[in-house]
């Protein structure tokens, strides 16, 4: 009986460390292509690029019941088409990237572009 929990356990604290260390990477990984002082950090951003896709594939493809298409390699590009879903699994997409991954990408505009801000932009407000 508790080899389940374990394995859930296990599983649970696997998916925050590691979106937890994908997401502190993105944020390195961003500042370094947007040619910050991260210049000197180049090594770990290749490895949160490499992080990136092995999660897109693995748990984050679990977590949100998706598998990638052709060409979404990373976890931004799959997120791309999520946000546009008009479900639930949508809406957390777009909690997702509005409060932990364009809050951190300021310059340039927003990481990944949601529909709810074009309609605020559009609009005027």
């Amino acid at each position: 009986m508790s080899l389940p929990i374990t394995l859930a356990t296990s599983l649970l604290a696997l998916y925050v460390v590691s979106f937890g260390l994908l997401w502190l990477r993105f944020i390195i990984a961003i500042n370094y292509e947007r040619g910050g002082w991260w210049r000197l950090l180049v090594p770990m951003a290749i490895r949160a690029g490499m992080l990136d896709i092995a999660l897109n594939y693995t748990l984050f493809s679990l977590l949100v019941l998706d598998f990638p298409r052709k060409g979404e390699y990373t976890i931004s590009k799959h997120l791309e088409r999520l946000v546009l879903l008009q479900t639930l699994k949508g809406a957390m997409c777009r909690y997702v990237c509005r409060y932990f991954i364009n809050r951190w990408d300021k310059v340039g505009g927003p990481h990944i572009p949601l529909p709810d801000d074009e309609l605020k932009a559009a609009n005027g407000k």
